[in-house]
């Protein structure tokens, strides 16, 4: 790739400082190649066009203008999928090498000429019943030429293929499998296979729709498979076998397939990101190239100019992302001072431990606390988004449970809906329908903690008993603006010395790692929490934080990861 970046940039120097048009022409015409190479056809097509006005004005027809006439056909032509201009414009280029094969009495070019422009006709917008009968008498004569050239079957499968397509345009597909049959029968050995995994394809496609064959189309598409050089081609034919399978009720074939399909669009999206990075990479250094030339030709006191601006602006946007920086910042330490300090957690928990790893600088989960005379109450939030939006959210949401004790709210479903009022009513003064929220598990201990109450959006509460594992499940709405609204419910449990409780978000279930890059789950969670739940609770902190860390290993955090464990004292 380099050796090729490196040719590229050699080229585009040519092309500049070529001084007649036999140089210049064999750098359009070099570039065009190379572009190729690189799968990028505006590029290849913008020098294979200054090629081509440089052709033009030769008198005679030559191979070289006739190539790059029907190259031109074909860019244009897979242009045309999105545009009937394009396709037009292809079909006065072929039109022209045409016109230059029977210059030359070249009868082989003729005949490929000749079935490209059928083939245009075939696909036009406008291929009503007078274009396709025009295709259709090209290609009866294309194959009577065939048979007076003496030509072998490597040109006549394609006459019928297109034929095959007329023949389904027309309603016709008893005619299109018969002519796709024949195609097949006379397929070359040493013909590219991603065309006869092409026909294949298009076999298989009437048999399903118009045979009610699925196992004879599965056959046929699994022939194909693995025919074409084209990773977009493989997964246009897995997307076919996974439909069909499905309907056959071979559920783990399609699944297989649709696996397959997965990692061939992988690998497609990543090829096809490589050569437009590196196509990009080309530009830029060209143009980075030109504005050096451009900037060495300057007199010097505009070179002197040009460097001090360019400064300025590279210190107007560090003070920028200096003032970003320190706004983050700034945002973090307002977040922590609403969180509720060590100190509080162990006068109201004194066997406890707290595992809180946001995503970003600022977190939209939060932990929140408050003690009354009677009670106290313990949350873990996980606020909409993560970051800065999701610490806006988490601001109004953890005000919102505050003031829901404030005014007097004791039990937590009353805790829960009161917030629920003071959110919407926070984010209802734009006017703008905002469904942001927050998910929670909220508990209320007596100060014997011999009676728990719970109330959750969405997010559980375990209880560990020794072996026994008890779930209380949340209801399904978040605290804030929801289509199906109702009043929170609450579920109210007996405590026992020893019992281990656990109030957490979704971060730590959801990431992703391992040694097959999958997630923890809510079955992994299960497994680590029983494991150590007998431990104490600085031993915990850091088995649970640790397995985190070692599960994620080099991969990206997904999300906020917040985990509270609370052992039940004895009196």
């Amino acid at each position: 790739m380099k050796r090729l970046l490196s040719r590229i940039k050699k080229l585009h120097l040519l092309a500049d400082t070529a001084k007649n048009s036999a140089d210049r022409l064999e750098a359009y015409s070099e570039l065009a190649s190379n572009y190729r190479t690189l799968e990028s056809p505006e590029d290849e097509l913008e020098w294979l066009t200054k090629s081509y006005r440089i052709l033009k004005r030769q008198r005679h027809a030559t191979v070289a203008r006739f190539d790059a006439l029907i190259r031109l056909y074909e860019l244009n032509r897979l242009a045309g999928e999105n545009s009937q201009k394009a396709r037009l414009n292809g079909l006065t280029f072929v039109e022209g090498a045409l016109m230059d094969a029977h210059q030359m009495g070249d009868l082989p070019r003729l005949s490929s000429a000749t079935l490209s422009k059928a083939f245009l006709l075939i696909t036009l917008d406008t291929a009503d019943s007078e274009n396709l009968n025009r295709a259709s008498v090209i290609l009866d004569e294309l194959l009577f030429l065939n048979e007076e050239m003496g030509f072998q079957p490597e040109f006549r499968h394609l006459i019928f293929a297109n034929q095959a397509i007329i023949a389904g345009k027309l309603q016709k597909p008893e005619e299109a499998v018969r002519l796709l049959e024949q195609a097949l029968e006379i397929f070359p050995a040493g013909e590219l296979p991603e065309r006869k995994a092409s026909i294949l394809k298009s076999l298989a496609k009437y048999y399903y729709y118009f045979g009610k064959n699925p196992t004879q189309a599965r056959a046929l598409l699994e022939q194909a498979l693995g025919l074409g050089s084209y990773l977009h081609a493989e997964q246009l034919i897995l997307q076919d076998l996974e439909t069909i399978c499905a309907e056959l009720g071979d559920h783990s074939a399609a699944y297989g397939y649709l696996q397959q399909r997965m990692e061939q669009e992988r690998k497609w999206n990543l090829q096809r990101a490589e050569m437009r990075m590196v196509a990009m990479q080309v530009k830029t250094e060209l143009l980075d190239a030109k504005r050096k030339r451009e900037i060495f030709e300057l007199e010097n006191i505009k070179l002197v100019d040009a460097n001090n601006r360019i400064a300025e602006q590279r210190n107007v946007l560090a003070e920028k992302n200096k003032h970003i920086s320190d706004s983050i910042a700034y945002a973090r330490r307002l977040q922590e001072a609403i969180l509720p300090a060590s100190a509080f957690l162990r006068s109201i928990l004194p066997d406890h431990f707290m595992l809180f790893m946001p995503k970003d600088v600022v977190a939209g989960d939060f932990f929140w606390a408050m003690s009354s005379e009677d009670y106290s109450y313990m949350a873990i939030a996980d606020c909409t988004g993560h970051g800065v939006p999701g610490a806006m959210v988490s601001m109004i949401c953890h005000n919102a449970l505050t003031q829901s004790v404030q005014l007097g709210s004791q039990t937590t479903n009353e805790i829960l809906d009161t917030a629920r009022t003071l959110v919407k009513d926070a984010f209802g003064n734009s006017g703008v329908d905002v469904m942001d929220g927050m998910d929670i598990t909220l508990i209320r201990l007596d100060k014997h903690f011999r009676k728990l109450q719970y109330s959750g959006a969405h997010n559980p509460l375990w209880i560990f008993r020794g072996d026994e594992h008890i779930v209380f499940k949340g209801d399904r709405q978040p605290v804030g603006n929801w289509v199906m609204e109702k009043p929170f419910s609450w579920q109210e449990t007996e405590l026992f010395q020893g019992d281990m409780l656990y109030l957490f978000s979704d971060g730590f279930a959801d990431q992703f790692g391992g040694p097959e890059i999958k997630k923890i789950r809510t079955k992994g969670l299960t497994e680590l929490l029983l494991a150590v739940s007998p431990l104490p609770s600085d031993e915990q902190h850091v088995a649970v934080k640790n397995y985190f860390l070692d599960w994620m290993g080099n991969n990206e955090q997904m999300d906020d990861v917040s985990l509270m464990g609370i052992r039940v004292p004895s009196i």
